[in-house]
């Protein structure tokens, strides 16, 4: 599987002076189909084994793709939860059947320097 390829993201870590980086991608309006089940499907990896303290949110919205308010958090998770190999990654979205959403993939981070 290519993973560089059209529909790919990457986020690099931002030399930033006292304080956090907080990077967001938002995808558009993802109507969620009625049924029993859906998931968020996606693969993820890093490029460094250090931990640098990053979190990783996935957050939804039902009113704003740019509220950064209006989200909730789905999951978050430490840069220990992946290693340097691409994973596969699958949250379960059900409780928004039949809604459309926004979804944000989050990065907050602090520089170590």
């Amino acid at each position: 599987m290519d993973f560089n390829s059209k529909g790919a993201a990457h986020v690099d870590y931002e030399y930033v002076t006292g304080g956090m980086a907080e990077d967001w991608m938002v995808t558009p309006l993802v109507a969620i189909p009625n049924g029993p089940t859906f998931s968020l499907t996606y693969y993820e990896k890093q490029t460094d084994l250090y931990d640098y303290g990053s979190q990783y949110y996935i957050k939804v919205s039902t009113t704003s793709q740019t509220d950064r308010a209006t989200f909730t958090d789905i999951i978050n998770y430490g840069e220990t939860s992946f290693g340097t190999q691409y994973r596969k990654r699958s949250i379960d979205l059900s409780a928004y059947a039949g809604q459309g959403i926004y979804v944000a993939f989050v990065l907050v981070q602090k520089w170590w320097r």
